[in-house]
């Protein structure tokens, strides 16, 4: 086995086990969303506001990461397999507590090994979901 991987070099790209939301808004800077996003019934939730100096563009709550360059959220996924098909619902509330964009579906993540699989790692799992 051993001779099998003889001069195999692996790359050092990596990924993350992620699903994107980008709702149709312009998220903004120092205004509080109320979002909420689950993953086959494992909810986070987390009030998030960019507020920092302008070269920050994203703010972080547990699994959930508001990008207000490119008007995203990120849900941060553990490892694991994540094949087949996944209930996902998203919610994101501006100050007011409306509710500006949401999604309730079933997804399939698609999974990637930037540096060609085993034996070089790692594998990841991610999604991008229009609200």
């Amino acid at each position: 086995m051993v001779a099998l991987l003889a001069g195999c070099a692996c790359t050092t790209e990596d990924c993350a086990n992620a699903i994107h939301f980008r709702p149709q808004v312009d998220l903004e800077r120092n205004v509080a969303y109320d979002v909420e996003a689950c993953l086959d019934g494992d909810c986070n939730r987390a009030t998030l506001n960019v507020d920092g100096p302008l070269t920050q563009t994203g703010a972080m709550g547990g699994s959930l990461t508001l990008w207000e360059d490119d008007d995203r959220v990120e849900l941060a996924v553990d490892d694991g397999d994540f094949s087949g098909m996944h209930d996902v619902s998203f919610s994101i509330r501006d100050a007011s507590g409306t509710v500006i964009a949401e999604f309730n579906d079933s997804i399939e993540l698609t999974r990637s090994e930037p540096n060609g699989g085993w034996p070089c790692g790692p594998t990841c799992w991610s999604a991008e979901v229009d609200p």
